[in-house]
C-alpha cells in the first residue's frame, strides 16, 4: 500500500508562508502549503506486539506476588499445618504458587491465569513438597480460592505408595 501526499495552499498565509506580524508561518512552516498523508499507518509488527505482551505479563506477576506476599506473611503451608519454615532447612525463601498450573490454562489472558485466587506463598520445603506430591492443597471455598481458607496435608511415604498401589 502506497501513502499518498495531498497538498494545499495553507489558510493563515495563504500560500506565501509569511505572516507579518510572525515572520515564518507557524502553520505551515514557511513552506505555503499544508501536507495531509492519506493512508493507513504501517500495522505494528508481531515482534513488538509479542514484546509488548511479555512486558504487560512480567508486570501484571510482579503485582500479584507483592498482593500475596501482603496477604500470606509467609509460607501459608507451615502456618496452617503449625509448622516452622526456619526448622525445615534453615532460613526459608519464599516462592508463590500458583494451585491451578499456568500450563493447564494457556491461551487465557493472563489476569485469569495468575491471581490472588489462585496464588499462595509457600517456602522452598513446602512448595518442592506439593511439586512432588507430598503435601496437597485443598481449597474450601471455590468462589475465594486462595484469598479462602486452605486446608493442606503432608503426606508420609506409607500413604503415598498406597496410593501409589491403588
Amino acid at each position: 500500500m502506497t501513502i499518498r501526499q495531498r497538498s494545499s495552499e495553507c489558510e493563515l498565509c495563504n500560500g506565501a508562508g509569511f505572516v507579518p506580524d510572525a515572520g515564518v508561518c507557524p502553520l505551515c512552516k514557511g513552506r505555503g502549503v499544508e501536507v495531509n498523508w492519506v493512508g493507513f499507518p504501517k500495522p505494528e509488527s508481531r515482534k513488538s506486539e509479542k514484546r509488548k505482551e511479555r512486558k504487560y505479563n512480567a508486570a501484571w506477576v510482579t503485582s500479584v506476588r507483592h498482593q500475596v506476599v501482603l496477604r500470606d506473611e509467609g509460607c501459608r503451608a507451615c502456618r496452617e499445618m503449625g509448622l516452622s519454615p526456619e526448622g525445615r532447612g534453615g532460613l526459608p525463601r519464599m516462592q508463590m504458587h500458583e494451585i491451578v498450573y499456568r500450563s493447564t490454562t494457556r491461551g487465557k489472558p493472563m489476569p485469569e491465569r495468575v491471581n490472588t485466587k489462585n496464588c499462595i506463598l509457600l517456602c522452598d520445603q513446602c512448595h518442592s513438597d506439593v511439586h512432588a506430591k507430598r503435601l496437597s492443597i485443598h481449597i474450601s471455598d471455590g468462589d475465594l480460592g486462595a484469598d479462602g481458607k486452605l486446608r493442606f496435608k503432608l503426606w508420609s511415604r506409607d500413604e503415598i505408595q498406597q496410593e501409589d498401589l491403588s
